[in-house]
């Protein structure tokens, strides 16, 4: 009788062992509902995808080859993700699922780099040569021109995008919001300093992006219906206090209740996360390179 239940405590115990070693397990694809960021980095001494698990920090290195791997974006169910490498040549689009696995090459000019999927999970916006803005299908079919530009971002509701554009004949840049075919373009910002990086809040009615009109590239938030109307759309404009270092490519979570960003800290480029509200600043410690381009899974 005391084999008998000796056994039955050792299969409980080793069921509920199980069940928690699945409860932590962090590995890719396994945190929904922007449980995990997606980045590049070249920890390992070459630029790569990775996963990072919030809650832990763990980070999961998806592509694992000698090619240059960047700009990662996420599917809006979560499952893939789609980014640009040079593997095949200068640059071109690629997609894998969250895992890193059933990688498939898009795109096949060489030109074609910084992927964007869109809200409806159909199409992807994409940069190609050096500023053309173009979108396609994301079986890579239907490639169309959109506009001209850097760094175009999604609306949450697919309807529009923003981007930043080089003022003609200064080295300065502005954002601009425009119709997802690229029509009715409008100027966000007009500052002598430059502006660059938009993302969009999860309400769609404010832009995050970068600015060095205080000097350092610090984050800023705009609200897009007051600076549309406003005579001095800087008033529209505020500053995120997050710190005094170099900070970009800010990305809201899904639920709008945190910020990552990346910033220099020792002259490398780490991530951070903060509340939304600017407290609960934390670094995640990566002493053997950069972290770059932070984005949240859905």
């Amino acid at each position: 009788m005391f084999r008998i239940v000796l056994g039955l405590s050792f299969i409980v115990w080793m069921a509920l062992l199980v069940g928690l070693a699945a409860a932590l397990r962090v590995g890719p694809g396994m945190m929904p509902n922007g449980g995990q960021i997606a980045f590049e980095s070249d920890r390992d001494g070459n630029w790569e995808v990775y996963t990072l698990d919030v809650r832990t920090s763990l980070a999961y290195n998806l592509t694992r080859n000698r090619f240059a791997d960047h700009a990662p974006t996420w599917s809006p169910d979560g499952r893939q993700i789609a980014f640009h490498s040079n593997r095949a040549s200068d640059a071109d689009l690629y997609v894998m699922d969250a895992a890193g696995r059933h990688v498939r090459q898009i795109t096949f000019t060489g030109r074609d780099w910084r992927p964007r999927w869109s809200p409806d999970g159909t199409r992807l916006l994409y940069i190609h040569g050096f500023n053309e803005i173009y979108v396609m299908n994301v079986d890579g079919s239907g490639s169309r021109y959109v506009t001209v530009g850097f760094g175009p971002e999604w609306s949450p509701d697919g309807r529009q995008i923003v981007y930043y554009v080089n003022q003609p004949n200064s080295l300065s840049s502005d954002i601009h919001l425009s119709d997802a075919d690229g029509r009715n373009r409008r100027n966000l910002t007009n500052n002598v300093a430059n502006d660059w990086g938009p993302s969009w809040l999860p309400d769609g009615n404010s832009v995050a992006f970068i600015s060095s009109r205080e000097g350092n590239p610090r984050v800023y938030v705009l609200d897009t219906a007051c600076t549309l109307s406003a005579r001095q759309p800087d008033t529209c404009v505020h500053l995120l206090n997050l710190s005094s270092a170099i900070n970009r490519t800010p990305r809201w979570s899904p639920d709008g209740r945190q910020l990552a960003f990346d910033s220099i800290y020792q002259w490398q480029s780490q991530l951070y996360f903060v509340n939304a509200d600017g407290t609960n600043l934390r670094r995640i410690r990566n002493p053997a390179g950069n972290d770059l381009y932070p984005v949240w899974s859905p």
